[in-house]
């Protein structure tokens, strides 16, 4: 991949096994566009709304930025040739899609330099060819980097001159070959073992890149050199597509890829925090996606969706992911008394895409997610356990919760029906700020947590930060999970996200 710098718009909600509305929108194309209502949901909180790009385009959509505010957008259509969009032009805008002739495979993009795009992609040969645009020149004519690849290429740079190309080989295994600011190939190396999707890379500053594909059990796997030697590291989940990855920092890296009944997923690395939890960015997508940053805080999704048209979303977040315990309770603090509209509807802006499903986790995830984008968004009480234990981050009741844990109420793991954010811990009592509490954001304590029964008992806390320590330098490989096991919790039922608040 790209030194991805972007993030702009999104697709409908998938929630627990229901599909929400498809990807639909008008598209530019010489192929017109498949006909359907405008796609207007936000991709996740703090995303734009998915903004249309058009299409049909077959496979897996790339972007790369060449400089602040710049993104270049490139898909192959199903007429077999590349095709691109540009933005801004100088009317403002994004730039009618250009046709850059036939190509064999996906296309890939990165920026070597300010200013500067390559754009590469398989022809009939199976090798790698790339064509190079500068502005006010345009796009020059296509060169070939010699060696026959399986599957598609993936490129990156940190705008340093330098140009990571990634691919698989015969045997499904990864190769690398690097340019150097001259625009001399070293030539195809093997660094890695099996995959079972195309490899993506990241390059977060000048040096050996991270890459990362789908491994043999369909986990998301890091290849990564350290110590003169490649590795392979397995990061978790079951993947039904490649990943692709952005990084806006040295320390920071998002891996983005699409799991079960076309969910797509967010996997965060912070140096000061290690590996994340994998989380879901709303929206029906149906192929490997794009992503890519042109600044610190910034990212942009490029994702295909039914009918093979194509969206975007765009995010801005704090450079800093660190929020505290202390910034998450002020923020649920700040919607006390927040209810529903209409009332007794089960509709806030807490959950996505007006759902009007019962919210105390939408809301408590929701104020995990604004203070630390790394922490994941859920919609059920039990996901909120599962992804606990998983990562390592469960407090098992009696233990004691410190402001900012989320309580999880039920008789057993397999049976939740409430989260609340613990506000104060005070005498062996505690207040905690609930969602869907009488209808409404509400304040309920201080009480006693270990004699409580209703709604029910408490099950225990979920920690926003790691329970152990562990964090690395931003100039360290990621070779470690770190603070987390980056684990997927399996998506709810809408009875099981029904089965939530009951009863007070």
């Amino acid at each position: 991949m790209r030194r991805r710098l972007t993030l702009r718009s999104a697709v409908p909600t998938l929630l627990g096994c229901a599909l929400g509305a498809a990807l639909v929108g008008a598209g530019a194309l010489p192929a017109a566009p498949l006909a359907g209502p405008p796609m207007t949901a936000a991709a996740s909180t703090g995303w734009s709304p998915w903004q249309a790009l058009g299409g049909p385009l077959s496979g897996a959509p790339d972007a790369t930025s060449w400089g602040p505010g710049h993104l270049d957008f490139f898909g192959r259509g199903t007429d077999g040739h590349l095709h691109h969009r540009g933005y801004p032009t100088s009317a403002g805008g994004w730039s009618a899609y250009d046709d850059l002739g036939a190509i064999a495979s996906d296309p890939t993009a990165a920026s070597p330099r300010s200013g500067q795009v390559e754009v590469f992609a398989t022809f009939a040969d199976r090798q790698v060819h790339y064509s190079t645009w500068h502005p006010g020149v345009g796009w020059g004519a296509w060169q070939t980097i010699p060696g026959v690849i399986a599957g598609s290429p993936d490129a990156a740079s940190a705008r340093d001159g330098y140009v990571n190309l990634v691919a698989r080989d015969r045997s499904n295994r990864v190769i690398l070959n690097v340019a150097d600011p001259s625009g001399r190939w070293t030539g195809w190396r093997l660094v890695g073992g099996a995959v079972t999707s195309d490899p993506t890379a990241v390059s977060r500053h000048s040096g050996p890149v991270d890459i990362f594909a789908r491994g043999p059990a369909h986990d998301l796997v890091q290849v990564y050199s350290s110590g003169g030697s490649w590795h392979t590291k397995s990061l978790g989940g079951i993947l039904s597509t490649g990943p692709d990855a952005a990084a806006w920092s040295a320390g920071h890296v998002d891996v983005f890829a699409v799991a079960a009944v076309n969910r797509l997923y967010q996997l965060t690395w912070d140096a000061s925090t290690g590996w994340a939890s994998w989380h879901t960015v709303p929206g029906l997508v149906t192929a490997q996606p794009g992503a890519v940053s042109w600044g610190p805080g910034r990212l942009d999704l490029f994702v295909r969706s039914t009918g093979n048209l194509m969206y975007h979303s765009g995010a801005s977040q704090s450079v800093s992911t660190g929020g505290g315990r202390p910034d998450i309770v002020a923020y649920a603090a700040r919607y006390l008394g927040v209810g529903e509209s209409p009332p007794g509807s089960n509709c806030t802006k807490f959950e996505p895409a007006r759902t009007c499903l019962p919210w105390c986790t939408y809301f408590a995830t929701w104020v995990w997610h604004q203070i630390n984008p790394a922490l994941p968004y859920l919609s059920f009480s039990g996901s909120v356990y599962d992804w606990a234990v998983g990562n390592g981050r469960w407090k098992a009741a009696p233990s004691q919760p410190a402001p900012g844990d989320i309580a999880v109420y039920g008789s057993s793991s397999s049976s939740t029906v409430h989260t609340g954010i613990v506000e104060s811990v005070s005498g062996g009592r505690i207040t905690t700020i609930d969602g869907n509490y009488s209808d409404r954001v509400s304040r309920v304590g201080p009480f006693d947590p270990a004699t409580i029964t209703s709604p029910a008992r408490i099950l225990g806390y979920a920690s926003p930060v790691p329970l152990t320590s562990g964090a690395q330098s931003a100039t360290d490989a990621m070779t470690d999970h770190g603070t987390t096991r980056g684990w997927m919790s399996p998506a709810p039922t809408l009875d099981q996200i029904r089965s939530q608040d009951g009863g007070h």
